[in-house]
């Protein structure tokens, strides 16, 4: 007898309730727990989904209590909200998945639960006072995930990990191949023709008999997963698979106890042995093969470090504890630390995906994922970035783009939808036919269809071949939000670019000042202020005044308006930096080029005049754009004559001049709504809102750690010339997805063809079935990996 929970044979003190029965109470517990927050449907996910609750004592939990400790799995904390996060070795199926993502339902002080199966971990949001985290690690234990506490060094997390290892399969394999070969040596009498009915009875019952541990133990992943999906009244792949060893077992039992017949139990236990086989070489092959799930690698933010020698820009995955960053506008906190310097003003939307300024002084934390808003501050790093938290950050569903056309995905899932049902009719039809024809030959014909018809290699043609595409563009330095990016990249029509930062190159080929001279205060106090800013212009300006030292002390404020300029306050004076429209500069001289103006105490005072050059390579890009018959626009806020006639003579179909950021999106809308897909390609820093309107946005970056959460792929900005291949190459994908699906459909009617006309054994579709599978990963692997060499040559 086995435990209704988690499958575990049930030992003498059984337990029960009513007519379950259980292995332990704490098995008993969980299902009662289940039941009783309408979480059931855990059972539906999968064969024996359960995990067999630990009697380990809660009270080694309260380690939790200790504040040290605790931090290590705290991610985020305000006077609202915790955010945390547990590695748990024993998640090991999607049921596991949709039980930790339903956490709420159990307890209602958790507002969210999110799994990263690679990693074995759950992130979980819960309201701060009515929970704590100890309550949280043992709700998790009482239900069958207790949390790995130990430190979570390689060696220790490998070893946490080994603990949610499930040997079942293997187990499994080996009792199918154990009957299979028995139930042949048993068969010897039918196959060399002996005429004794004595022998020939005996090993037909023999083989009946070992045909129930194959149905029943190895076989039973199929069968309970099977009449589970009917329960729920959705037919998933393992429907027509039950079916199919279900009536062979039947029909092989009636033949051997009418005595008209020696059964098909060969059969039966040589499919379910290869079909577990090929589940297991399935998985040793898609590890081999697979694209990188954890996309974090790819995740492309810097920072600035302060070092001995100055500050320098740094990859995260090379930032560690105790290091010294600066932050500025705009910027994100890459990892948890200490303001050492600065007063912090925070919006924390990432995290909470609300937009309310925090404020935060010297010596007090700050979390990973805040931005910060005015003057640059310092930290010093209490713990190491992590890439997995920043990526979940950015995918979070308060930053996800509504679906604007059908896409294959939505295709694949009607298609899946109706597979079952077609398939079960083909069955019927042909048992039918059969039974008329050559009633010998039906039911290994009914098994047949039903199993080499198997649509695994359609359900896995998307995920593997948008994945691993994800894989090829992070090697090119294009950094993708998600998979389905590329899918919406190939469907897009028309691009627009932002001009400043993104045609052009962020550090301007010349600079000179027009106006009353400058005097080395003021020339001190524009550099402060230029220095807390990320936009290109800033940047550019900041080495222009190399020479001048900034100020180092006393009182000051910085905001940067974005579209308009930086509002800057040291002591009593007032310094605006920006926009002739802002400043109300008049001057019929410089109105008409590309700058910043500067205006002291509200006294106009001058305007440095920037001189900008095209990226290399973005006259070719438009071309090579408008021969593919893409709708270009250029959108920028600057008003310089020549500059718009450096831009008509690229060839755009669209500039405008003179944009707001709002402007932008109001633009963008209108394109949409003459029925074009649109890619907004901008720094990011004035284009929020066009970048969030668009279909596909594209984030600039120079080597800073900045992005807007809307954006759906960021790139450097030296690959920004190389925007017709990435598009290509998400086409390409696209039509590799497509021939994916006509191999998997090509299989199943090939496969049918043999099977409907009694030409192919149940067992001979047992392997074929993996086999199917198998090639159309390799498939899409093979052909996305050759299809970026062939892009990005």
């Amino acid at each position: 007898m086995n435990c209704q929970h988690c499958g575990n044979e049930c030992a003498e003190e059984t337990v029960t309730r009513g007519e379950l029965s259980f292995c332990c109470t704490g098995c008993k517990t969980v299902y009662e727990l289940l039941h009783e927050n309408d979480l059931g449907d855990f059972y539906a996910q999968s064969g024996q989904a359960g995990i067999k609750v630990s009697t380990a004592d809660l009270a080694k939990l309260a380690v939790l209590d200790d504040a040290a400790i605790r931090s290590r799995f705290v991610l985020f904390e305000d006077e609202q909200l915790v955010k945390l996060r547990f590695k748990l070795p024993q998640i090991h199926c999607s049921a596991c998945i949709w039980l930790l993502e339903h956490l709420a339902r159990l307890d209602p002080a958790i507002l969210s639960s999110m799994v990263n199966f690679t990693k074995k971990e759950v992130t979980i949001t819960l309201k701060k006072g009515n929970s704590t985290v100890r309550s949280v690690a043992e709700l998790l234990t009482s239900i069958g995930y207790e949390p790995f506490l130990q430190d979570q060094t390689e060696g220790s997390a490998k070893k946490g990990m080994a603990l949610g290892h499930n040997n079942t399969l293997i187990i499994k394999i080996a009792v199918a191949g154990f009957c299979f070969g028995n139930i042949m040596l048993f068969a010897f009498p039918e196959y060399l023709g002996l005429e004794s009915d004595d022998f020939k009875n005996f090993f037909a019952y023999l083989s009946m008999a070992l045909g129930f541990p194959v149905l029943f133990y190895s076989g039973w992943d199929y069968l309970k997963n099977g009449f589970l999906s009917v329960k729920q009244r959705y037919m998933n792949m393992d429907v027509p698979i039950a079916l199919g060893i279900m009536a062979l077992f039947l029909r092989s039992s009636y033949e051997i106890i009418a005595e008209v017949g020696p059964g098909y139990f060969d059969s039966l236990a040589g499919l379910i042995f290869f079909m577990l086989l090929g589940k297991w070489f399935q998985e040793k092959t898609y590890k081999t093969l697979s694209f990188d799930r954890d996309y974090t690698s790819y995740f492309p933010l810097s920072a600035t470090r302060i070092t001995e020698s100055g500050m320098h820009v740094t990859k995260l995955e090379d930032l560690q504890v105790g290091d010294r960053i600066v932050v500025k506008n705009a910027e994100l906190i890459p990892a948890d630390g200490i303001i050492v310097k600065g007063e912090a003003a925070l919006d924390y939307s990432f995290v909470t995906g609300e937009s309310v300024l925090v404020s935060k002084q010297k010596d007090e934390l700050v979390y990973a994922g805040g931005k910060q808003s005015g003057q640059e501050i310092e930290i010093m790093l209490t713990k190491r970035p992590d890439n997995s938290y920043l990526t979940q950050l950015w995918n979070q569903e308060v930053f996800t783009k509504k679906e604007s056309h059908k896409s294959v995905s939505h295709l694949a899932n009607g298609v899946s939808k109706y597979f079952t049902a077609v398939i079960i009719t083909i069955t019927l039809l042909t048992g039918l036919y059969w039974y008329f024809m050559d009633d010998t030959h039906m039911w290994q014909t009914i098994t047949a269809v039903l199993i080499i018809t198997c649509p695994c290699a359609l359900a896995l043609s998307i995920p593997f071949t948008f994945g691993n595409g994800i894989r090829v563009l992070g090697k090119q330095g294009l950094y993708l939000k998600n998979a389905s990016i590329i899918e919406k990249m190939a469907n897009i029509n028309a691009i627009v670019f932002d001009k400043t930062g993104t045609l052009t190159n962020r550090h301007f080929k010349g600079i000179h000042y027009v106006g009353h001279p400058l005097s080395p205060d003021q020339m001190q106090l524009i550099k402060t202020a230029v220095r807390q800013s990320n936009h290109p212009m800033s940047a550019a300006l900041y080495q222009y005044l190399s020479e001048e030292e900034q100020l180092e002390t006393g009182d000051f404020s910085f905001e940067e308006l974005p579209g308009k300029g930086i509002l800057f306050t040291y002591n009593a004076t007032t310094l605006q930096l920006g926009a002739d429209q802002w400043v109300g500069n008049t001057d019929g001289e410089t109105t008409q080029q590309t700058g910043v103006n500067v205006v002291i105490n509200e006294q106009w005072l001058g305007k440095f005049i920037f001189s900008s050059s095209l990226r290399t390579g973005i006259k070719e890009l438009i071309q090579q754009l408008k021969q593919q018959h893409y709708h270009t626009a250029v959108l920028s806020g600057d008003s310089n004559h020549q500059e718009q006639r450096m831009m008509a003579e690229l060839g755009v179909d669209d500039v405008k001049f003179n944009c707001s950021p709002h402007d932008k999106l109001v633009q963008i809308a209108h394109y949409q709504e003459q029925g074009q897909r649109v890619m907004m390609v901008g720094d990011g820093l004035n284009d929020s809102g066009a970048l969030k309107q668009s279909d596909v946005g594209v984030a600039v970056a120079d080597d800073v750690n900045y992005f807007v959460p809307a954006c759906d792929l960021i790139i450097d900005g030296q690959k920004v010339p190389m925007m017709e291949q990435i598009i290509r190459y998400a086409r390409i994908s696209k039509k590799i997805v497509i021939a994916s699906f006509i191999l998997s459909f090509l299989y199943n009617i090939i496969g049918l063809s043999f099977a409907v006309t009694a030409n192919l054994s149940p067992v001979i579709a047992a392997v074929l079935m993996p086999i199917s599978s198998i090639s159309v990963v390799s498939f899409a692997t093979l052909m996305t990996n050759w299809a970026g060499k062939r892009v990005f040559k």
